[in-house]
């Protein structure tokens, strides 16, 4: 598993106006290599296309975990998913779910493959950081979520 380095990420941080991109760009700038969004939050899961997603469902029985509220779940979501929000939809927002790491042990195998998928991306990155630190293997994230699943016209039950 590569992480970036505790002090190229100190280094990033101390600049006077520090944002997500400004660290992409400057940890590309110092190290030569292409960095994105879910690189910084982790780096062992593969990102996929929503197509290719799908594929690995139906044909190397990888089991999809949708980790968007129940709310936003219902709304539509791939046919056979598992729902385990990692953030949870109140008044306030969203907040952290802070049954999700009871909810996976209970409802998941690490043994298992697994496509995880959110609305665009970004929940499903940090969820996949989460499952990695609880020793789940064999991960893809759908990059752009059930967002782009949509749009590439995979299949969606309610």
């Amino acid at each position: 598993m590569a992480f970036i380095p505790v002090h190229s990420l100190n280094m990033i941080k101390s600049a006077r106006f520090w944002t997500p991109s400004s660290a992409i760009s400057s940890y590309q700038a110092a190290n030569h290599r292409t960095a994105s969004r879910h690189s910084l939050i982790r780096m062992m899961a593969d990102i996929v296309k929503p197509s290719q997603g799908y594929q690995l469902h139906q044909k190397q029985g990888y089991k999809i975990l949708d980790v968007r509220s129940e709310q936003e779940y219902s709304q539509g979501h791939a046919p056979g998913s598992i729902n385990i929000p990692f953030m949870l939809l109140s008044f306030m927002g969203m907040s952290p779910n802070p049954a999700f790491a009871t909810l996976v042990t209970q409802k998941l195998n690490p043994k298992d493959k697994y496509v995880v998928m959110c609305k665009s991306g970004g929940r499903s990155a940090k969820a996949c950081s989460e499952l990695e630190k609880m020793d789940f293997g064999s991960l893809a994230d759908v990059d752009g979520g059930i967002t782009s699943w949509v749009t590439e016209g995979l299949p969606v039950e309610k």
